[in-house]
């Protein structure tokens, strides 16, 4: 590798990558992406996740973006420890300097669609059985909706309390759980659901030693309003300003169970705000003139 490599970074990150060098932990690593651990930015907030990722990778809003390829195999391996801040990245193979930043997609805000959320639930099917072979899963799946309707209800300890329940089950480094709370939470800001920041906050308090750190991290982001770009665009479409199919296929897609576990909580939680949205049927005009004779 040579003695530095060019990186753009995610806004976000710039006050991490631009302050002083801090140690950071590589805790997973892939073709497409590796995934570091590095301290808190204040005492009794979960660690910051920094993502190496190459334009291939489904890139989250907390990444720094090689130019092209795969990740070299002598970039990073589990374990090793990595310096973040001075600008850039510092691993045991050289440095990642940062040449550009970039900015994640903005959450879009607005009504919910009413067709498009009812072809969405279709494309995602039923969830898994409780009680067979991925229990722990098929239950992170079922909180989504009663956690939806708490959310939107502007009920900070339900919501805590179903989401406590599941989070960290399921497989992977971000489990089903994890993911399920990271959308309810997305989507709830998305519809503009009441007090979802203290409920956002919330969540990650009561999260805390219940998952990996690199799920920590990314819930914090989700906490935040930040999103992966296939969460954005199936959003955009249950809102109703896109198509919904090929949107929420394209989030369907990504990785082995978060793409699933990810839909399934935006979809819940944009249905739930559907049926409270749902106008009222008409008056019997004349019942009510004999009520209040």
């Amino acid at each position: 590798m040579p003695a530095a490599l060019p990186v753009a970074a995610a806004a976000p990150l710039a006050p991490l990558l631009d302050g002083p060098p801090l140690p950071a932990r590589v805790a997973v690593t892939g073709r497409w992406a590796a995934y570091l651990v590095a301290p808190p930015a204040a005492a009794g907030r979960p660690d910051r996740v920094v993502v190496i990722a190459t334009p291939d990778a489904v890139v989250p809003p907390c990444a720094v973006v090689l130019r092209a390829g795969l990740i070299p195999a002598d970039l990073v391996a589990v374990g090793d420890e990595v310096t973040v801040g001075g600008g850039g990245l510092r691993t045991p193979a050289g440095v990642l300097a940062v040449r550009r930043w970039w900015t994640p997609p903005r959450l879009p805000t607005g009504t919910p669609d009413r067709a498009s959320a009812r072809i969405a639930a279709a494309l995602l099917g039923e969830p898994p059985v409780p009680g067979g072979p991925d229990d722990t899963r098929s239950r992170a799946l079922l909180a989504a909706a009663p956690a939806a309707e708490a959310v939107l209800a502007g009920d900070v300890t339900g919501a805590v309390t179903v989401l406590t329940r599941v989070i960290g089950l399921g497989p992977g480094s971000t489990p089903s759980g994890d993911d399920v709370a990271a959308a309810v939470l997305l989507a709830g800001r998305a519809v503009g659901a009441p007090r979802v920041d203290r409920t956002a906050d919330a969540v990650l308090r009561a999260a805390a030693g219940r998952t990996t750190p690199v799920s920590m991290g990314l819930l914090a982001e989700a906490a935040a309003g930040r999103a992966v770009p296939p969460v954005v665009g199936a959003l955009r479409a249950l809102l109703g300003a896109a198509p919904v199919e090929p949107a929420v296929r394209r989030l369907l897609a990504v990785g082995s169970t978060s793409g699933t576990d990810l839909a399934t909580g935006l979809v819940a939680t944009v249905a739930a705000a559907v049926r409270r949205t749902r106008p009222r049927p008409p008056q019997d005009l004349s019942a009510s003139l004999r009520r209040s004779a």
